[in-house]
């Protein structure tokens, strides 16, 4: 499946990206909340990875103008940062599920695991 992941940090960038490959999907990457917006409007993703704190355009504003046009695409959002605010914030925007980037690789590859589960479900017509 395609994945895009938007993170201003190119260690983290890498990282996250190495990770989905793993589980054979195909990966965009982007740099910050702009391109994000950009490339999710040229191309269809069955999820997006936000970086919560990326300049331009941060993952609660993305989150908010992809639900605004109608953009369906599941969206994790991630954080180095604990800020309980800024999660209801992102979740209340449309985003589908968050988490720290300090969780292990094996939680990360499962929430994005269960998050495309769900499309399936979706698209195969199963609540």
């Amino acid at each position: 499946m395609n994945v895009l992941i938007a993170d201003n940090e190119p260690e983290d960038l890498r990282a996250f990206a190495r990770l989905t490959k793993l589980d054979g999907h195909e990966v965009h990457l982007c740099e910050d909340g702009a391109s994000a917006l950009i490339a999710l409007a040229s191309r269809r993703f069955a999820l997006a990875i936000l970086d919560l704190y990326m300049p331009s355009i941060d993952a609660v504003d993305v989150c908010r103008r992809m639900r605004e046009r109608g953009d369906t695409t599941l969206i994790l959002v991630l954080t180095a940062m604990s800020d309980e605010m800024r999660e209801i914030e992102a979740l209340e925007a449309g985003a589908d599920d968050f988490m720290s980037k300090t969780a292990r690789p094996a939680l990360f590859r499962a929430r994005v695991a269960a998050l495309l589960r769900r499309r399936v479900s979706h698209a195969n017509g199963r609540a």
